[in-house]
C-alpha cells in the first residue's frame, strides 16, 4: 500500500467531510438565531409535557449530529479503498496490505461501532420520551376542561425538591398531578398501595414517596406566598390503564378519562380565597414562564 498516496487522499477526503459538517452546523446555527430574538420571551408559559418535549427534540439534534462522524468515516473508508486500488494499479498488481492499512481499518471499525451504538441508545431514549410526551399531553388537555371555580392549570411546575407535571389552582383547592407513562396493556389494571402504584402485577411497581415530597415542598412554598398553610391534593394519573380500588387516603389514582373527578375530592381545608388564588396564579405564571421563546417561534 502506498502510504503517501493514502495520506494525500485522506487529507482531501477528511477536508471535504469537515467542510460539509461546518456548513451544516452553520446552517443550523443560523436557523436558531431568530428564536433568540423572540419578542415575547417571558410571556409564554409551559405547555403540557414541555420539559419532556424539549429533551426529546434535543436528543433528535444529537442524533442528527451523530450522522456527521458517520459521514466522515464513510469518506475515509472509501478513500482508503480507492488509494489502495490506485496504489495497486501503479504497481501493476495487487498492493500488499501493510500494518498501516490494518490499523486504519481497525480504528475506523471501532469508531463506527461506537457511533452506531450511540445512535441506537439515543433512538431508544427518544422512544421512551415520546411515550412520556404523549401521556403528558393527554393529561394536560384533560385538565384544561377544569375551567370552573377560577381554575387554572400549570405544567412542569418547578420547586426546590423537583418538578411537578401539572398543578391545578382554583377556589376549591390545589391539585398536584403526577403522570406515570407506561404503554397500556390489554385489560391492564392499575392499583394504588400505600407506597407504590402497581401496574398489572406485583413486579411492575412505581414508588410515590418522591412525588409526595415534591407536593409537600410545593405546599410549603405556596404557603409562604399566601402567608398561611396550604393543603395540596396529590393525584397520580396513569393514561390508558383501568383503575382499581386504592388503599391510600392522601393520593388519588386516576386515568385520563376520569381525571375530572379530582375536583370532587376536597374538604374545608382545601378552599382558597380569591386573593390567595390570584397570588398563586402569579407565582406559577412566573415559575412556568419560558426563558426564551425558541420553541414557540419555530
Amino acid at each position: 500500500m502506498n502510504l503517501a498516496a493514502t495520506s494525500h487522499a485522506l487529507v482531501i477526503g477528511v477536508a471535504a467531510a469537515l467542510a460539509f459538517a461546518f456548513l451544516l452546523l452553520a446552517g443550523r446555527l443560523l436557523i436558531r438565531l431568530p428564536g433568540r430574538a423572540f419578542p415575547f420571551s417571558g410571556s409564554v408559559i409551559n405547555e403540557p409535557a414541555q420539559r419532556v418535549r424539549d429533551r426529546w427534540q434535543e436528543l433528535g439534534r444529537r442524533r442528527s449530529q451523530l450522522l456527521l462522524p458517520l459521514l466522515v468515516l464513510a469518506v475515509v473508508a472509501t478513500t482508503v479503498a480507492v488509494a489502495a486500488r490506485l496504489s495497486g494499479s501503479a504497481l501493476r498488481g495487487p498492493a500488499p496490505a501493510g500494518w498501516q492499512q490494518y490499523a486504519l481499518l481497525l480504528l475506523l471499525a471501532i469508531v463506527s461501532v461506537y457511533a452506531l451504538y450511540r445512535l441506537v441508545v439515543i433512538t431508544l431514549q427518544r422512544r421512551r420520551l415520546h411515550l412520556r410526551w404523549q401521556a403528558g399531553l393527554v393529561v394536560g388537555h384533560a385538565l384544561q376542561r377544569l375551567s370552573a371555580n377560577h381554575n387554572r392549570t400549570f405544567h412542569d411546575v418547578p420547586c426546590s425538591s423537583g418538578v411537578m407535571d401539572h398543578v391545578v389552582v382554583g377556589l376549591h383547592g390545589i391539585y398536584a398531578v403526577h403522570v406515570i407513562a407506561r404503554r397500556p396493556r390489554r385489560n391492564g389494571i392499575a392499583t394504588l398501595e400505600d407506597d407504590a402504584v402497581v401496574l398489572g402485577n406485583e413486579q411492575d411497581r412505581y414508588p410515590v414517596d418522591g412525588v409526595r415530597k415534591v407536593a409537600a415542598r410545593l405546599a410549603r412554598e405556596c404557603g409562604k406566598v399566601v402567608r398561611h398553610d396550604v393543603h395540596i391534593r396529590l393525584v397520580v394519573t396513569v393514561p390508558g390503564w383501568e383503575i382499581r380500588a386504592q388503599t391510600s387516603d392522601d393520593i388519588l389514582l386516576t386515568n385520563e378519562r376520569n381525571l375530572t373527578m379530582l375536583t370532587g375530592w376536597k374538604d374545608q381545608r382545601d378552599y382558597l380565597m380569591d386573593d390567595d388564588v390570584d397570588k398563586l396564579h402569579a407565582l406559577f405564571d412566573e415559575r412556568c414562564a419560558r426563558v426564551t421563546g425558541q420553541e414557540s417561534a419555530r
